[in-house]
């Protein structure tokens, strides 16, 4: 049975009607023993397979990791004029608002838990399981992560937030749980100030202790993701998977 945290989920105006779809998903397997899985979530308007390079690159990295990229379904986003995105949840704008709507994210929480759950099974220990994610992919990353019911490993956050609408719901969670937030210092969309408030949430918010997070700026970075990151990345997963 799939797991999906109740106050996450119930009916608001960020979803018309739950529902748990079958997604798509790119799955890289690993090289060696099984050591671990990651669940990697991509960013607005992009497909998994635009990941699958820099993913191979921290598969070298990690031969015992299996990695899963899930295909994010068709919305029509906002601040596109309605226009059918691959998208985790609407957008009205970049950067995102404190009161923007979500419209479709619970929809996605309880589509990717199901893809968490099932993974699950085949690790030794939950905790051999560590969400990551770009951009907006990261943000549902963070929420899931800090809603669900699984004992997660870790979660990595590449260029992105924690919905405000969506921080009620993470009071629950035991501060334990190990976070990388990379960000480029020259991001326009999601800017250095919301990370750092970000950060701060998760410190003060939900009592993160500065060992739990791993925060990394890049210079001259904007929204992308740089080799030095992919780098920090993989040294970061590997402390926290093997």
């Amino acid at each position: 049975m799939t797991q999906v945290s109740a106050s996450m989920c119930s009916p608001t105006e960020d979803d018309s009607a739950m529902t748990v779809i079958q997604l798509a998903v790119l799955e890289i397997p690993p090289s060696q023993a099984h050591s671990g899985t990651v669940i990697f979530l991509h960013g607005l308007g992009q497909h998994a397979q635009q990941w699958e390079p820099i993913v191979r690159t921290l598969a070298a990295y990690l031969p015992g990791v299996k990695w899963v990229l899930p295909q994010s379904p068709l919305l029509p986003i906002t601040m596109n004029e309605g226009q059918l995105r691959p998208a985790w949840f609407d957008v009205f704008h970049l950067p995102p608002c404190r009161s923007c709507g979500l419209w479709g994210i619970c929809t996605s929480v309880a589509s990717v838990e199901q893809l968490i759950h099932r993974e699950m099974q085949n690790v030794d220990r939950p905790s051999k399981v560590v969400l990551a994610g770009f951009s907006q992919g990261a943000s549902l990353s963070m929420v899931l992560a800090l809603t669900s019911l699984h004992d997660l490993g870790g979660v990595a956050s590449l260029s992105g937030w924690i919905p405000h609408r969506k921080r009620q719901g993470m009071s629950h969670i035991e501060p334990c749980l190990p976070v990388f937030w990379g960000y480029g210092a020259e991001d326009t969309e999601i800017p250095e100030d919301m990370g750092e408030e970000c950060i701060r949430f998760l410190k003060e918010g939900l009592n993160f202790s500065d060992d739990k997070i791993t925060l990394k700026a890049y210079d001259g970075l904007g929204h992308a993701v740089s080799d030095q990151e992919v780098e920090d990345l993989a040294i970061w997963l590997r402390s926290t998977l093997l």
